[in-house]
């Protein structure tokens, strides 16, 4: 996510629905590297793993992910059009 977004409205959302997360940082100077999104998760009770990259952290979750659970990829449209360039 972008640091100037409610990282930690967004998380306290999704926690309680989501298995899991892959936390992937997105380039400054507005983009939160990814520790410091796995802290700010965390502290809204979104807790995770983390990857240098979007791309890397979506590589990771296709990997913890079994045949029925689902990929929810959020954050900005910079994350989303990071594993968009992966799929087409």
């Amino acid at each position: 996510m972008l640091a100037d977004k409610p990282v930690e409205g967004v998380c306290a959302v999704l926690a309680p629905v989501v298995q899991g997360a892959v936390f992937g940082g997105l380039p400054p100077p507005r983009g939160l590297d990814a520790a410091a999104l796995r802290q700010r998760a965390a502290a809204a009770g979104l807790h995770g793993q983390l990857r240098d990259s979007v791309e890397k952290a979506y590589r990771a979750a296709q990997s913890l992910a079994g045949p029925d659970d689902r990929i929810l990829v959020c954050g900005s449209f910079l994350t989303v059009a990071a594993v968009a360039n992966l799929l087409f």
